[in-house]
């Protein structure tokens, strides 16, 4: 846990301005609120900050570094991982306050982290349908931008090309949201294929899924 002295401030650092600022997506907005939910029962304040892929203008570890902040969250996704073992981590390990990691990698680290390898979620949830017989599958995703999701569109193909099974590209659908509306609207774009329809569907919100 991240100790109880001095500033009470946490720093919040995403490798990404873009992916920083998306409040809405339903899994960032959990990430977030989870997190601030801990920290207000501390009496904890956060600091948010973005840091570009290649490490440069990292605040947050200047910011540690001159005891401003007693503790570092650190949230990187699969595309910067390269970037951040050779810019970022050594730093993130010399320094003398707590950091955890949030990450979407199987790899382990040396410092406390917590992480979904959504490349094999995907791959597994689909081989799941295809276990089953579905061999049309669509894939309906919130964002194409946000590396997560880039991920699962990554073990979604692995799992087809396991089954020899062609990629059918109008049958991954890219919202722009994963609200209700959203989902109504991707089930519009099957339907309006001149294309057959998916025998499953592999969905990644809940809102996506009740449209």
């Amino acid at each position: 846990s991240l100790r109880s002295k001095k500033t009470g401030i946490i720093g919040i650092t995403f490798s990404g301005y873009n992916q920083l600022i998306r409040f809405k997506d339903h899994y960032l907005s959990n990430i977030y609120c989870g997190i601030g939910s801990v920290l207000s029962n501390y009496n904890y304040k956060m600091i948010f900050h973005a840091v570009q892929p290649d490490g440069s203008s990292d605040q947050s570890v200047e910011l540690a570094q001159q005891g401003i902040l007693e503790g570092l969250i650190y949230i990187v996704f699969s595309a910067a991982l390269d970037s951040f073992y050779h810019f970022i981590y050594p730093h993130l390990k010399s320094l003398s306050i707590p950091v955890v990691l949030i990450h979407s990698s199987a790899q382990k680290f040396d410092l406390p982290s917590v992480g979904v390898d959504f490349v094999n979620l995907s791959y597994q949830a689909t081989k799941h349908l295809l276990q089953h017989g579905y061999r049309s599958i669509g894939l309906v995703l919130p964002y194409q931008q946000i590396q997560l999701y880039q991920d699962i569109q990554t073990g979604y193909k692995q799992a087809l090309v396991e089954y020899s099974l062609p990629l059918e590209k109008e049958k991954i659908i890219i919202c722009q949201g994963d609200t209700f509306q959203q989902g109504y609207k991707a089930a519009e774009k099957f339907f309006a294929s001149q294309h057959s329809l998916p025998r499953a569907l592999f969905i990644i919100s809940e809102g996506l899924a009740y449209g």
